[in-house]
């Protein structure tokens, strides 16, 4: 039975440590450097010269020069791994192109490792190593995608402020002018100082065919907690551009006055029973009430009724503890004026919302955060209502998180409708005004939403002015990706921006306390195959695909130690494919000296010596730049009125989660279809349109809760299977495949045929059968949640798994076991007769991959 909470393998042994001595497992190390060149699975005949072709855009694709379409797949390199040494950088960038990669990411080089100590500019070695790396890539055929602003720390911001929000300068560097100065002169040092190893500048050169000005960072992100305490001059910047947009808008504060309050609704009846407690707990819930775990009394401090939560034990879920009162009615569209009082010891971060109280369990308001300390402090805020479903329970909720302590809550109110806006007779005119500040109505916050959009459109204009008109640089150029602002971000990139990227993780490892705390952190520990409906990275994908533009996904992984990552590949694969989609990157590659001497899985996102994924970036490199696997004949079109997302910003940023709760998007839409959006000037809601086709789509996903969950495609020259397939003869076309443990095992299986020939005709073919890999005497957690730090040590071993095949073809096939570098170890028997050749697959052979050769 598909279940999305299975944390283990149904019919195959768990174990909490595995070695090369644990039956049914072997050795099954890769290096990040080490050649594939001459053997089977060597794809780097896909590049079939240097990438000297100039990268355009040509109705919805990208093209080269000669305008044949070019599909990209490929990788990220970050930090120092974007300078390594020459000698590495050869055999690296061989080893990808091997991989049949042909385009590379660099990511994180403006953290530390490219600046002379004080950004007093670039650090010349390190940039002769980078110049030396594109033109060993280049040379194989692999195209760059260069980040400019991604981790840098702009000098001074840390003594201005800690708060996350703000970290690295996100946020604040789309508006406050001497951090775009600064951006402005990093892209002229990267940018325009010619390579000595290609002999042109990266501005120019066609091989530097992306630049990045900005990684996932918008202004559309500035909560209404951020903007509180946002410190000078970051602080005053803004405020000084605001009012000179309001200054443009409204002719003067009489005017900006009746505008916001002229739709405002009165502050209605208290909705909350025993809002101030005084009949101590009556009406309230606690989620997460549980002895020895969490208590909840009704106290008093200074003779004031006070609810207090008492955590005693850490949450297994970042929303263990939460208190609500349930039976909420809302009405949809309706504003409502939230206020309590509260503290916390020690310090943390609570949220509170309007929601569902049952799944999905959306949130249909703005949901606050706010920063509880051990003094008691006031907060207010006013939020507008959308998405409500009356079929559905609602409730009034704080999120108290899952760390151990105290928190105490008193005078809690809300009442529909909203105070006016009076700004007092010390603000006589516009020039006056504050940055918004919590009980201004929502008309008011809906003008500070329109003026962030337009303020980042600014932003995105002058950079890639900058480096277009004055720079010269020829590459494509993208602001950031499209979701950062939700469809308000996609109308942004479809506006400004060359292509449309997006970046997803499946299950990307959560920190409950510090952020990258290495020692505390958990996955959930299961399948994108049995994620039900609605819940996949590729639905979150596919909402922000914009028609008549390349479609580009620049990181992307199923992160380590997840028992089921080997389903990168071929799930990302298949699927980008039957959405027609144009450039797939893994994040990230990794090349560390460690992982030249001991390969072994390196951390969560590492590919270099991941030999589960690994093992399929050949064949998804061969299925997807070859277009093995057709697109979709069925088509669905969201189409968004502008109006639309000006309409939406009294409660926040049109996104694809309203849209979904709305029923508007469906999962339907977006997995059996091929699904893109397109703006529209006329009309004021968004609408779907599909049309249906009689043709077969050569992907499916079976996510039923009655059967097992499997993700398949089936097309001429490919053929994939991931998922709970163990047990049952799958039936893919002219191939059939039966994983042998027992019903439910999970396993992912890919076979492509490299000629790009029907499986049936092929004369070379390579396939991979993955179930589990993980290093030495991993250690995990009891609930095979978290290793924590141990990580374990090399050699990397992988799970045996076998399977019998019955292959198409008049002529038999030499199936050939591989060693982990592609080297031919020995051929595996194969019995039948023309049409039906049996291959039985095993842990005998110790390999994950295979050749299929006539």
């Amino acid at each position: 039975m598909c279940s999305s909470l299975l944390p283990v393998l149904v019919g195959i042994s768990m174990v909490t440590q595995v070695s090369e001595q644990t039956p049914g497992w072997f050795r099954f190390p890769m290096s990040p450097i080490e050649s594939l060149a001459g053997t089977p699975v060597d794809a780097s005949f896909l590049n079939s010269g240097p990438a000297a072709s100039r990268i355009s855009v040509q109705t919805d694709h990208f093209v080269d020069e000669q305008g044949n379409r070019v599909r990209l797949i490929g990788t990220n390199v970050c930090f120092s791994n974007a300078f390594p040494e020459k000698p590495d950088a050869t055999r690296i960038a061989d080893r990808m192109a091997q991989l049949g990669f042909n385009v590379v990411r660099f990511h994180h080089m403006d953290a530390r490792d490219i600046w002379l100590p004080g950004q007093e500019g670039l650090d010349p070695e390190k940039l002769d190593r980078l110049h030396w790396f594109i033109a060993e890539l280049k040379r194989n055929g692999i195209y760059t995608n260069l980040n400019l602003h991604v981790s840098r720390t702009y000098p001074g911001l840390q003594e201005m402020t800690s708060e996350r929000a703000f970290r690295y300068g996100k946020i604040v560097d789309n508006f406050h002018d001497p951090y775009i100065d600064l951006q402005e002169q990093y892209a002229r040092d990267l940018l325009t100082q010619v390579n000595p190893y290609t002999g042109l500048k990266p501005s120019e050169d066609p091989a530097v065919a992306f630049v990045e000005l900005n990684n996932e960072n918008t202004l559309l992100n500035l909560s209404q907690t951020a903007l509180a305490v946002m410190p000078q001059p970051l602080r005053e910047s803004l405020a000084a551009k605001w009012r000179t947009w309001l200054a443009g808008r409204y002719a003067s504060l009489a005017e900006l006055k009746q505008t916001w309050n002229g739709e405002l609704i009165p502050l209605g009846e208290e909705m909350l029973v025993n809002r101030d407690f005084r009949k101590g707990t009556e009406g309230w819930g606690v989620q997460g009430l549980k002895a020895n775990a969490c208590n909840v009394s009704a106290a008093e401090d200074d003779d004031r009724p006070v609810l207090r939560v008492e955590m005693v034990q850490k949450g297994s879920v970042p929303w263990a503890y939460q208190v609500h009162q349930m039976d909420m009615k809302y009405q949809e569209g309706m504003v409502y004026t939230v206020r309590f009082r509260g503290r916390a010891v020690p310090a943390r971060r609570v949220s509170v919302s309007l929601r569902f109280a049952e799944a999905p369990w959306t949130i249909v308001s703005r949901s606050a955060n706010v920063d509880l300390t051990p003094e008691w402090q006031e907060f207010s805020f006013v939020t507008p209502v959308g998405g409500v479903r009356d079929d559905l329970k609602q409730r009034f909720s704080f999120n108290l998180g899952d760390a151990v302590g105290q928190v105490e809550l008193a005078d809690v109110s809300l009442r529909p409708g909203s105070v006016p806006f009076d700004p007092g007779k010390e603000i006589a005119a516009i020039a006056d005004l504050p940055l918004p500040q919590d009980l201004w109505p929502a008309r008011a916050w809906a003008d500070f939403r329109r003026f962030l959009i337009d303020t980042e459109r600014d932003y995105v204009s002058r950079m890639k002015s900058y480096l277009v008109d004055t720079l010269g640089v020829k590459s494509l150029v993208i602001d950031t990706q499209a979701s950062y602002g939700g469809f308000s971000g996609l109308h942004r990139e479809a506006t400004l921006s060359d292509y449309i990227d997006m970046h997803a993780y499946w299950q990307h490892p959560r920190f409950p306390g510090k952020p990258w705390d290495s020692g505390n952190w958990t996955i959930e520990n299961t399948s994108m195959a049995a994620a039900p409906p609605g819940r996949s990275t590729f639905e979150r994908l596919s909402a922000y695909r914009l028609a008549g533009r390349p479609f580009s996904v620049s990181e992307y992984n199923h992160p380590a130690p997840n028992d089921h990552a080997a389903e990168l590949f071929p799930m990302l694969a298949a699927y980008a494919s039957h959405q027609d989609w144009d450039a797939l990157y893994q994040f990230c590659y990794g090349n560390s000296v460690h992982t030249f001497k001991e390969p072994k899985i390196a951390g969560y996102f590492t590919l270099g010596s991941h030999s589960g994924q690994l093992v399929f970036a050949p064949i998804a490199s061969i299925i997807f730049r070859q277009g093995l696997i057709p697109p979709a004949a069925a088509t669905s079109l969201l189409r968004i009125p502008e109006a639309a997302l000006d309409n939406n910003l009294a409660e926040g940023y049109l996104s694809s989660g309203k849209l979904a709760s709305e029923g508007i998007l469906t999962p339907e839409s977006q997995i059996e279809s091929r699904f893109s959006v397109e703006f529209v000037k006329d009309g004021d809601a968004p609408s779907l349109e599909t049309v249906p086709s009689e043709r077969p789509a050569a992907v499916s996903w079976q996510r039923s809760e009655n059967e097992p969950c499997r993700f398949l495609a089936n097309a001429d020259a490919a053929r994939i299977a991931v998922g709970e397939i163990g047990g049952q003869a799958l039936d893919l076309g002219d191939l059939q495949v039966t994983v042998r443990p027992s019903e439910g095992a999970w396993a992912a299986f890919a076979l492509a045929a490299a000629d790009g020939q029907p499986l049936a005709e092929s004369k070379h073919a390579l396939l991979a059968l993955v179930t589990r890999v993980e290093n030495t005497n991993m250690g995990w957690s009891e609930d095979r949640r978290t290793v924590g730090r141990k990580w374990g040590s090399a050699p990397l071993v992988a799970q045996g798994v076998a399977a019998d095949l019955v292959l198409p073809g008049d002529d038999k096939p030499r199936v050939i076991a591989l060693d982990s570098q592609g080297r031919p170890i020995g051929d595996v028997p194969v019995t039948g007769q023309p049409g039906r050749w049996t291959v039985g697959l095993g842990p005998q052979y110790n390999t994950l991959w295979y050749a299929v050769e006539r």
